[in-house]
């Protein structure tokens, strides 16, 4: 399992995908914030939330989870509009919701080849005080979105001679994540690098929302 996660991932952060052109973005985004559409980031990050969102909706589930997830959906909304035109602001809830969706749906993660995330991925990080989450979102430029215990934080692509690494603010400096395969290093501000093995795809211990 552990090889096959290594290798799907490998692969899919090697596909490129097409942006939509903002008229029609306009069209299909359910966003209450039209900025969205201007930014081919954040509609790539737009596009794929509604698509696990409608995936989630349509999965058989319970009452109370079929309240939870309207509920959840909706303080997202709130979240989202909130930004108004602040693209951090929209990039990390864009981003943090479609990791959420992949968190505490199990069926938003069947159709994959036709999205844009992966993930999250389990990452054990010893020295690390948790396990790592790590979920993968392919738009232009590609970011991970990293989440352990209280903490998260959201790393964008950058060059490397092999394998994929995203780095991106974190508290005071910069953290960065390094993979390769099932492979991978973590650096965080004032803390020494930590080697880290990719587990597998699943739900993390923690509770969904």
């Amino acid at each position: 399992m552990i090889r096959a996660a290594a290798i799907a991932l490998l692969s899919f952060l090697s596909i490129g995908f097409a942006a939509a052109t903002p008229m029609e973005c306009a069209k299909t985004s359910r966003a209450p914030v039209k900025f969205i559409c201007e930014d081919a980031t954040l509609e790539g990050l737009d596009k794929e939330e509604s698509r696990l969102a409608d995936l989630a909706t349509a999965a058989p589930l319970t009452a109370a989870r079929k309240k939870d997830l309207s509920e959840s959906q909706a303080s997202f909304r709130k979240t989202l509009s909130a930004c108004k035109d602040a693209k951090p602001c929209l990039q990390r809830t864009l981003i943090e919701r479609i990791y959420r969706l992949r968190q505490g749906y199990a069926d938003v993660r069947s159709k994959d080849a036709e999205g844009t995330s992966l993930g999250p991925f389990i990452a054990s990080c010893p020295g690390l005080d948790g396990l790592l989450d790590v979920t993968f979102v392919n738009v232009a430029p590609a970011l991970a979105f990293l989440s352990w215990r209280d903490k998260s934080v959201v790393l964008q692509q950058a060059l490397a001679a092999s394998g994929a690494r995203y780095t991106g603010a974190f508290g005071a400096g910069e953290a960065q994540f390094w993979n390769k395969g099932k492979e991978a290093t973590l650096d965080l501000p004032g803390r020494p690098r930590l080697n880290c093995t990719i587990q597998d795809v699943g739900a993390p211990a923690s509770a969904p929302r």
